[in-house]
């Protein structure tokens, strides 16, 4: 990690009890119920996240500084210092309070309605960069002048990491580039899931 309405939602997927991520999932309806906002990432969207950051039981060092920030877990650095070891518990409950910080930076800058794609794929890019590089991005300026397109193709500047272009980080915006391309319904925000008369609903929005 470089660098958070009415009841909320179950995130499409969140029926899958006995999978990998549940607890990542009921941690999420957690916060968002605690917040009083949705959640709307989905359980691939987590399992994309979890899979490009990689799991560290034990805490390590920046690869860029060799240093601070230490991270622990999937991609996580709050309050992470050197020789910190989690369970796998902890690590999940870290990854769903992590998510929800990315979730709620996407909700705030973001003012147009969202495919589950390109939630996703937005979650994971903030997760990854952090808000303040996702705000003052030429990214979220397209995004919200409606040139949707133009802001996906934006994730394959975002190879760079001082100033190198690293392979996972090209996979990962590859990945990311893709999934913000689907087609699909709007689920963010809630409103735009029937669109209704709300004069901001999308001609192509799914009814």
């Amino acid at each position: 990690m470089m660098g958070t309405r009415s009841p909320s939602p179950a995130p499409h997927g969140a029926g899958k009890r006995g999978g990998p991520f549940a607890l990542v999932m009921a941690g999420l309806l957690a916060l968002a119920a605690a917040g009083g906002v949705g959640t709307y990432v989905s359980v691939s969207g987590v399992q994309q996240v979890a899979q490009h950051e990689g799991l560290r039981y034990t805490s390590y060092p920046d690869p860029g500084t060799g240093g601070a920030p230490w991270t622990v877990c999937y991609g996580s650095t709050r309050g992470v210092r050197p020789g910190m070891t989690l369970t796998h518990e902890e690590c999940l409950e870290r990854l769903a309070a992590d998510l929800w910080d990315a979730e709620r930076a996407v909700q705030r800058n973001v003012k147009v309605p969202l495919r589950q794609g390109e939630y996703d794929a937005y979650v994971s890019f903030v997760f990854n960069v952090g808000e303040g590089n996702f705000r003052s991005s030429t990214m979220l300026r397209l995004l919200n002048s409606g040139d949707r397109t133009g802001a996906c193709n934006q994730f394959p500047r975002w190879k760079y990491a001082n100033k190198l272009v690293l392979n996972g980080l090209v996979v990962r915006r590859h990945e990311e580039q893709s999934l913000c391309l689907q087609e699909g319904p709007y689920v963010y925000p809630q409103t735009h899931r029937t669109c209704g008369s709300d004069t901001h609903c999308p001609a192509d929005c799914s009814r």
